[in-house]
């Protein structure tokens, strides 16, 4: 898999080493996340095309470094698959990664591939940089802030629940479907406030603003 064209010249040596090697700027910390996907857990097969499965893997890291107010760099992609999977179906994964790395300009710097017994395994490593001390934390919090979130909050949720009752293919839907196959992540909004030093405490919002906010409140 030849990686994404570097961002900013953020990768220095990529895939076809026994590591990459990564260049941030002067000036600016390392933020780095990580998230796994498991088959049959977060994403089923015949409910998700093979791109889209590749998109959101990368987005959902991108997001938590967005929350953080950093920018991305780089992203490694360990892969477990049994062996029943067909090779077109991993070309179309990593199809959908290259798409969404080029969208937020975190390129492929590496990862891993193996075999697994059962069901596919996902698990990526991104990593990001933001100026030295402005990393915006979930602490920062206080009583009188106000609460603010970007986009629609339950479309992603929406659209679960369409796949769930057999809709995954409806016209009329296709936003709705969009949203959960295919997360936006909040890049351009999550640095820019960073920058900008507007917000006390920032997270990502992937499990409801429910729940999301407790993490919020507690931390």
């Amino acid at each position: 898999v030849s990686p994404v064209a570097p961002a900013a010249g953020s990768v220095e040596l990529a895939i076809g080493d026994d590591a990459s090697v990564l260049r941030f700027p002067a000036g600016t910390e390392l933020v780095a996340t990580a998230d796994a996907l498991i088959e049959e857990v977060h994403f089923r097969r015949d409910w998700s095309r093979p791109e889209d499965i590749g998109w959101k893997s990368l987005a959902v890291n991108v997001s938590d470094l967005a929350a953080m107010g950093a920018r991305p760099l780089a992203a490694l992609v360990t892969i477990a698959l049994p062996a029943e999977v067909p090779v077109r179906w991993v070309d179309r994964y990593y199809q959908g990664l290259r798409e969404c790395a080029a969208e937020y300009g975190c390129p492929i710097a590496g990862g891993d591939t193996v075999r697994s017994p059962h069901h596919i395994a996902l698990s990526i490593t991104a990593f990001g940089s933001v100026a030295a001390g402005r990393a915006v934390r979930r602490s920062g919090a206080r009583v009188g802030d106000l609460l603010c979130v970007t986009g629609v909050l339950g479309d992603s949720g929406a659209g679960l629940e369409l796949l769930r009752q057999g809709r995954g293919k409806s016209r009329k839907y296709a936003e709705l479907l969009e949203r959960h196959c295919r997360p936006r992540a909040r890049a351009a909004a999550g640095s820019a406030l960073a920058e900008a030093g507007l917000p006390t405490a920032m997270m990502d919002l992937s499990d409801g603003l429910g729940s999301d906010l407790g993490h919020l409140t507690r931390a």
